[in-house]
């Protein structure tokens, strides 16, 4: 019995494995994308509604409409919410067409819905007297989203150019926008990967920063303070200390979560700033470089991340080791026993508990593998 109710909560592996290659990974990025859609469309609001020359021309076009113009602009508000209720049930209107369809159907359906209302909505603004706001604020959205676009990857035409002319300083400058990205988006590797553990186990480990704090000041110990290591031996070794330290920062509000029942939340949140005024002491006493400002002493050469290309290009091994993380991590969930009894008490803690799992232990190993990513975001930092 326990194993028909395991198998409710989590569908075994086979099934899953029966999927085309191309669905398992539309399945693994559709979420993403649709998330960063929305973030570029409500984004996309806010400047043009933020942007002066936009709202002075808005302000412009409304004083002057008649009452033609009033009307079809009600006109325009209703297809808008007709669109948006539309795309929100599409199988209703399925239904009431007398069209049983099925759930890619109604996906189409849905995806034809939104693109007529927003094509409708744009032709009636147009129709009222809309269009120069429409293009001011078209030209500040690709205005902003292009700087952003160009400061994060790079120009390519400036790409193009630079690899021409074969010039190493021109083509590190042209590549150093998309190789500051990737560096910069090391860190959020390891502590996406230390929240999302935690979720899996239904627990909401808020403490990464905090988790992240004393990765780096364990890691940052290890890297000055010992030496005469070779880099093959450093670099491992000061990276192991800071998953060590952000593993024991997670152990305490995951043991009292197991033991007393005590809120993963609550208790994160305080070991956040213990961490923070633990910081504070030590880069002002124990841990500081001499002179006035709280820093600490400059890591071995021996414990530094090698680079792959010279001053300014930045981009470093930490990237490749946090994707590396990444995939073990999705191993541990998904192929091992500690990974399946982890998702299923995070999905079922009952049917855990009659299965003969551990809960109390799985919380406890869960919220330390949770601090050990986010101590590696702090490790990698320093």
């Amino acid at each position: 019995m326990a194993e028909s109710v395991l198998k409710e909560i989590i569908p075994p592996v086979t099934e899953v494995q029966r999927a085309p290659l191309w669905r398992r990974i539309w399945e693994a990025v559709q979420l993403p994308a649709l998330a960063l859609f929305t973030a570029f469309v409500v984004g996309g609001f806010i400047i043009a509604l933020s942007d002066f020359k936009v709202l002075e021309a808005l302000a412009d076009t409304i004083s002057r409409l008649n009452p033609l113009g009033y009307a079809l602009l009600i006109l325009t508000v209703m297809v808008l919410i007709g669109g948006v209720l539309i795309s929100r049930r599409p199988e209703v209107i399925l239904r009431r067409l007398r069209f049983a369809g099925t759930g890619r159907q109604s996906r189409w359906f849905n995806i034809i819905a939104v693109l007529l209302t927003i094509a409708a909505v744009i032709i009636l603004l147009v129709v009222i007297g809309f269009g120069p706001v429409l293009a001011l604020a078209w030209s500040a959205v690709t205005g902003a989203y292009g700087a952003l676009i160009e400061g994060s990857l790079g120009n390519p035409a400036q790409i193009v150019t630079a690899l021409q002319s074969g010039d190493s300083r021109a083509i590190a400058l042209a590549f150093y926008p998309i190789s500051e990205s990737l560096v910069a988006s090391t860190p959020y590797i390891f502590a996406g990967l230390a929240v999302a553990l935690g979720f899996r186990c239904g627990l909401f480990n808020i403490g990464a920063e905090g988790q992240l704090f004393i990765g780096a000041l364990t890691s940052v110990f290890v890297g000055y303070s010992i030496t005469g290591l070779p880099a093959i031996l450093h670099i491992p070794l000061a990276l192991g200390a800071g998953a060590l330290g952000g593993a024991l920062w997670g152990f305490v509000p995951g043991f009292l979560k197991a033991r007393v029942g005590a809120h993963e939340v609550i208790n994160t949140i305080m070991m956040n700033y213990i961490a923070f005024r633990l910081s504070e002491w030590l880069l002002n006493g124990p841990m500081k470089r001499p002179g006035a400002v709280p820093v600490s002493p400059f890591i071995e050469a021996s414990a530094q991340l090698p680079r792959f290309f010279p001053d300014p290009i930045r981009f470093h091994l930490g990237f490749f080791i946090a994707l590396g993380v990444a995939v073990f991590i999705w191993w541990f969930l998904f192929k091992s026993k500690w990974g399946f009894e982890i998702r299923t008490v995070g999905a079922n803690p009952s049917a855990a508990r009659y299965a003969g799992m551990n809960i109390a232990l799985n919380i406890i190993l869960a919220m330390c593998m949770s601090g050990a990513l986010a101590g590696l975001a702090g490790a990698n930092e320093v």
